[in-house]
């Protein structure tokens, strides 16, 4: 939470849209992407990346970012898979 809340005090605004849900398994790959304008410098960012969940009885337990869609569905162990 510690984290969480430090990172949204940077941001004069911030968004974060989950763009595509791949179920593989135990895992769910999330495409995301966010941004916003920096609270201190008004500089806006954009970007897109991907997160890996790990899934159990149907709650995330943990999850790992990756730079994109492609680098999560690797450590998935599922590349270039679309979307079901």
């Amino acid at each position: 939470m510690e984290f969480f809340r430090r990172f949204l005090g940077t941001w004069e605004d911030y968004h974060v849209t989950f763009q595509e849900f791949v179920d593989v398994g135990d895992n769910v790959v999330v495409s995301v992407r966010d941004g916003g304008r920096g609270k201190q410098s008004g500089a806006k960012v954009q970007r897109e990346w991907a997160q890996l969940w790990t899934v159990r009885d149907g709650r995330v337990l943990a999850f790992r970012a990756f730079r994109d869609r492609a680098s999560a569905l690797a450590e998935a162990g599922v590349e270039g898979r679309r979307p079901s």
